[in-house]
């Protein structure tokens, strides 16, 4: 069961766009709702939006582009993990301000959980095995550390 706020409707007609919106006017609650809303086929192009807020959108936003991930990562159980990852790590290697934040964001989408350095993030992603990997749910998360490397 889903609850959403009153008028929510606006922003189903064109969740991307809604999406974009949100991140320009700091709307925290719309960026999430419209999320909820994108069609399969247009889940990469949500992900790379949800990277841009981490990446460059106001502090206010990263809880739920946080959420928007998890939302993502939910839908998109089975569909290839490559282009939920690389706007990420794209926004690691322009946005090092942003280095934790982004790295949330992959916490969130892949399940994994490396400390906080984005070199670690980087060596993990070049692994042939991540690549290749899907989109895992929640609950099979595999968790790493950098402690058995």
């Amino acid at each position: 069961v889903m609850a959403l706020p009153k008028n929510f409707e606006p922003l189903t007609v064109d969740p991307l766009k809604s999406m974009g919106t949100a991140v320009d006017t700091v709307a925290p609650a719309h960026l999430l709702i419209a999320t909820e809303f994108v069609p399969p086929r247009r889940r990469a192009e949500a992900a790379g939006i949800l990277a841009r807020a981490l990446e460059r959108g106001h502090p206010a936003l990263y809880r739920a582009s946080l959420g928007g991930l998890g939302l993502l990562r939910e839908h998109a159980v089975g569909e290839p993990l490559a282009p939920y990852v690389e706007p990420l790590l794209s926004g690691l290697t322009r946005t090092p301000g942003r280095a934790d934040a982004i790295m949330e964001g992959l916490s969130t989408v892949t399940g994994v959980r490396l400390a906080p350095d984005p070199r670690l993030w980087k060596d993990w992603w070049r692994r042939d095995d991540n690549r290749r990997r899907a989109v895992a749910p929640v609950a099979n998360q595999s968790v790493e550390s950098t402690s058995n490397r």
